[in-house]
C-alpha cells in the first residue's frame, strides 16, 4: 500500500506556506533551505535545488558545445532515516558542481521550461556509479524504485535552475497534478531566488562604487598639512559630500570640497560625477571663478545632479595666497595663530546646476594671503546646520572650537566632530595649513 499523496495540505495552504516563510529572505541559500523545510515531506521525501553555476556571483554560465550546463547544489533534504546518516551526506555533498547533458531530466527540464517526472534509470550514468560507490545496496534499491520530478527555476524569463524533487516506493508516485503543483512552488522559490540574486549583485555593485568614491586619503604635496573627516547620516559608508586635494604642479594645489542634494547611492553618483568632473577642470589650472562655471555648465547636463554646492580653492604653498570662489556653499573659515577665527566671504554664487540653462551665477574669485601657520577650514553644512540651530549659529559654534589652539590638525578635527550636534546630514570636513619653510 502506498502513502497518498493528498496526505499533505491542499495546495493554496502549501504555496501560501512557501510564500510567507521565503518571501521576505534575501539570502538564497537561506530561502532554499526555508523551501526544503515545508516541500519535505510534505511534498516530497526529498528535495535539492540547484542554480546554475556561476548565477549567484552574477556570471553566466555559457553552457558546453553540446548544450551541457553546470549546476550548483544549494541545499539538500533528506527524509526521515536519511538526514543523519552520512553515506548519504556523502552521496549528495553541498555544495556540489554537476555537469547536466541535455537528455538528462534536469536539462530536459530546463529547456522545456517545464517540469518532468523520471526514474533513477535515467540518471546520467556516472552519477548512478557514483551513487552506487557510497550507498550501501538497500540503499541503491530505495533510489531505484524512487519517483524522481524536476522542476525549472524560471524568474523573469531566465532559466536559474531548477529543484529534483523524490518520493520513496511507498508513496503514491509523481504525477500530472504532482508536476503542475511543482511548477508552482519552483515559481515562487525562482522568484525569491533572482530577488537574492538582485540583491547581492546591487550590493555588490554599491560596495564597489562605495570603495570608488569614499572619501579617501588626499594625495598632499610636501609644504601643505591636511586633516579631514567624513560622517556619512544614513547607513550608507557614502553619501553626497567630497572633498578633495588636487596638486597643480609642484608648488601650487587646489582645495575643494562639494555637496550634492541628498543621500545615500543617488547623491554619491551625483557626487561622484562632480568630484570627476573638478578634478577635469582643476588640470586646466583655470581660475576659481572659471571653474565653477564650468563645471556649472557641466552639471546642467547631469541628470543625477538636482542641486549641488561646492568651494574651490588654489593655494600657492610659497606665496601662501590663496583664491577661491564658491557655488551655494558654507563660507571657509581662517583660522590665525593665536587670533580669531574668522570667515573668509567670497560672493555665494548660485548652486551648481540649479536657474534657467545660461543664466549668470555671478562665480567670482576672491583672494587672501593665508598667514604662517594658519589654518583653512572647509566644511559641509551638514556639519553647522541643524533643525534646532540656525546655520549662522552652527557657524559661530564652529568657529568658537577651531579658534582655541591644538596641537595637530587631527586633534582640531576631532575637537570639531566632539562638538557636533545631532545630525541630520552629511558631514564633510577639510583642514589645510601651510607649512612654515624649512630652516636651514
Amino acid at each position: 500500500m502506498t502513502r497518498a499523496a493528498g496526505r499533505a495540505p491542499g495546495r493554496g495552504m502549501l504555496l501560501d506556506e512557501i510564500s510567507t516563510r521565503i518571501g521576505a529572505v534575501l539570502d538564497p541559500r537561506q530561502a532554499a533551505e526555508h523551501f526544503m523545510d515545508v516541500a519535505v515531506p510534505r511534498f516530497a521525501d526529498s528535495a535539492a535545488l540547484y542554480v546554475l553555476e556561476g548565477l549567484l556571483r552574477d556570471e553566466a554560465y555559457p553552457g558546453a558545445r553540446d548544450g551541457s550546463v553546470a549546476a550548483r547544489r544549494l541545499a539538500l533534504r533528506l527524509g526521515k532515516g536519511r538526514a543523519d546518516r552520512p553515506e548519504w551526506a556523502a552521496a549528495f555533498p553541498a555544495g556540489e558542481i554537476v555537469v547536466y547533458h541535455p537528455g538528462h531530466p534536469a536539462g530536459r527540464c530546463m529547456s522545456s521550461r517545464a517540469p518532468v517526472t523520471y526514474t533513477a534509470a535515467e540518471l546520467g550514468r556516472d552519477q548512478r556509479e557514483r551513487v552506487a560507490a557510497v550507498l550501501d545496496p538497500v540503499a541503491q534499491a530505495l533510489i531505484e524504485r524512487s519517483s524522481f520530478l524536476a522542476a525549472p527555476l524560471v524568474a523573469r524569463g531566465t532559466v536559474l535552475g531548477f529543484i529534483s524533487f523524490g518520493r520513496d516506493p511507498d508513496r503514491t508516485r509523481f504525477g500530472g497534478r504532482d508536476r503542475a503543483l511543482a511548477a508552482d512552488l519552483a515559481g515562487r522559490v525562482a522568484v525569491c531566488v533572482d530577488n537574492a540574486r538582485l540583491f547581492s549583485r546591487e550590493q555588490r555593485t554599491a560596495r564597489a562604487f562605495q570603495r570608488n568614491l569614499a572619501p579617501f586619503s588626499p594625495s598632499v604635496p610636501p609644504g601643505l598639512e591636511v586633516a579631514h573627516r567624513y560622517l556619512p547620516v544614513s547607513a550608507q559608508p557614502v553619501g553626497g559630500d567630497w572633498y578633495d586635494v588636487i596638486p597643480l604642479s609642484a608648488t601650487r594645489v587646489a582645495l575643494v570640497i562639494g555637496d550634492a542634494m541628498g543621500h545615500g547611492p543617488a547623491a554619491a553618483g551625483a557626487m561622484g560625477q562632480l568630484r570627476a568632473a573638478v578634478r577635469a577642470l582643476a588640470g586646466f589650472d583655470l581660475p576659481p571663478d572659471e571653474v565653477l562655471r564650468r563645471l556649472d555648465r557641466l552639471a546642467e547636463d547631469m541628470d543625477a545632479i538636482q542641486c549641488a554646492t561646492c568651494l574651490y580653492a588654489t593655494v600657492d604653498l610659497d606665496t601662501r595666497r590663496c583664491a577661491l570662489s564658491r557655488a551655494g556653499h558654507p563660507p571657509p573659515i581662517l583660522v590665525r595663530p593665536g587670533g580669531p577665527a574668522t570667515l573668509l566671504e567670497p560672493p555665494a554664487g548660485l548652486a551648481l546646476g540649479v536657474g534657467d540653462p545660461g543664466f549668470a551665477r555671478g562665480f567670482t574669485t576672491t583672494e587672501v594671503t593665508l598667514p604662517p601657520g594658519g589654518i583653512l577650514a572647509f566644511y559641509t553644512d551638514g556639519l553647522v546646520e541643524s533643525r534646532e540651530e540656525d546655520i549662522d549659529l552652527g557657524i559661530a559654534a564652529l568657529r568658537a572650537v577651531l579658534a582655541t589652539p591644538r596641537d595637530t590638525l587631527e586633534a582640531a578635527c576631532d575637537a570639531v566632530i566632539a562638538a557636533l550636534p545631532v545630525r541630520y546630514d552629511d558631514v564633510a570636513l577639510l583642514l589645510t595649513r601651510v607649512a612654515p619653510p624649512a630652516t636651514s
